[in-house]
């Protein structure tokens, strides 16, 4: 395994809202991922989805096929809306069942090999194969509110920070939460602890920050931010 994707940025400067650092992308089928929730009789199984949600979807599947290159891309029903931290499991699966082995790179990230060339637009069809079938829901890339941003706020001042000085990656000095509300949606004055202690640079390539976004997870728990 020598290739790692990681999830993008719009996940964390989110909704491009819950820091700046990931944006989902392909995802993959969910083999021993439960999720118990359902979309509804006639919805696929996963995250409940309404029709703007499943607008967004389709409009990040035509992006997807745009960014893959693929011109007349198939028809692929979705099985299940995923939350963004079965992103690297549920990938690797996936990517993996469509024929190119894959391992996930903690919940946000995975590896695979070199892909030869003449292998590459099977690869490309692969990975939107994945992102139609398990698609990251599109919540997750939506604008915050502001009861969204304190309950963010909170995850970031009381677990966050505490987990990464811990971990030895200096200490954060968070602003107000009036000013950290007022200031999320701008990218040069949000405030981010992944982005003021360097995390990602510290961390000493994708191994490493895989390694210490699972022990201090840069994105708030669901249930603080969705309540489910």
């Amino acid at each position: 395994m020598s290739v790692v994707v990681m999830l993008g940025c719009c996940i964390t400067l989110m909704g491009c809202s819950d820091q700046p650092a990931d944006d989902p992308g392909v995802v993959g089928t969910g083999q021993g991922v439960a999720d118990e929730e359902t979309a509804g009789p006639d919805g696929p199984a996963g995250l409940a989805v309404d029709d703007a949600d499943m607008a967004d979807y389709l409009a990040q599947l035509a992006d997807e096929a745009e960014s893959l290159g693929i011109a007349d891309p198939p028809e692929v029903d979705p099985i299940r809306f995923i939350r963004i931290d079965e992103y690297g499991p549920t990938l690797a699966d996936c990517i993996t069942d469509e024929g190119f082995p894959a391992e996930a790179e903690g919940a946000s990230g995975i590896a695979f090999g070199e892909i030869p060339q003449a292998q590459a637009e099977a690869f490309a069809l692969a990975q939107y194969t994945c992102a139609a079938r398990y698609p990251v829901h599109p919540r997750y890339s939506r604008p915050f509110t502001d009861e969204q941003l304190s309950a963010l706020y909170d995850y970031f001042v009381n677990d966050l920070v505490p987990c990464l000085e811990r971990e030895g990656f200096g200490t954060a000095n968070p602003p107000s939460r009036e000013t950290f509300i007022a200031t999320y949606s701008d990218p040069e004055r949000a405030w981010v602890p992944y982005a003021e202690l360097d995390v990602i640079g510290q961390a000493g390539g994708p191994e490493g920050e895989a390694a210490i976004n699972e022990t201090c997870p840069q994105h708030a728990p669901d249930e603080a931010l969705y309540g489910e």
